[in-house]
């Protein structure tokens, strides 16, 4: 599967990156994008294709939901960082350790998540993450403004 992502920052497109394979977990620079100008330009002039304009306007959704999406996983037992990953391997969701480890550092602040370390039979102690209390609680309060939104949505297209 290829998929294919337009990169912005403040609004200035600055290059088209695609990922190939689902085994992949390397983006390439497919096409330096800087002096275009903004995304809208670009799809005007047929520079990308029109679903990769509204790529770029999902990202920032998509990145709250990860949180959300972790949070999830991990509030239902305490987990080891590769079953995270597989757990949203083949999902919109489909990210690397590199993006997952700062996620659950920034929850570890935040104390929503804690980890403890358990030996393995397999080679070196591993980290497993479970929910702290204040976890628990702002799950449970991501889930009912989930489902505000999902009635909001319903109500407002019919």
């Amino acid at each position: 599967m290829v998929r294919a992502r337009l990169i912005c920052v403040g609004g200035r497109c600055l290059g088209l990156w695609r990922h190939e394979g689902a085994g992949c977990s390397e983006w390439n620079l497919e096409r330096q994008l800087t002096g275009f100008g903004r995304a809208s330009s670009l799809l005007s002039q047929g520079t990308i294709p029109e679903n990769m304009a509204a790529e770029s306007k999902l990202a920032p959704i998509r990145k709250g939901l990860l949180e959300f999406l972790v949070l999830k996983i991990v509030g239902v037992s305490s987990v080891y960082v590769p079953d995270i990953l597989r757990r949203l391997a083949g999902t919109e969701f489909a990210t690397q350790e590199g993006t997952l480890y700062p996620l659950l550092s920034k929850l570890r602040r935040e104390e929503l998540v804690l980890y403890e370390w358990q030996e393995s039979d397999a080679g070196p102690p591993r980290k497993y993450y479970r929910l702290t209390d204040a976890g628990r609680a702002q799950l449970t309060a991501l889930d009912e403004y989930w489902n505000q939104i999902n009635r909001t949505i319903a109500d407002i297209g019919h």
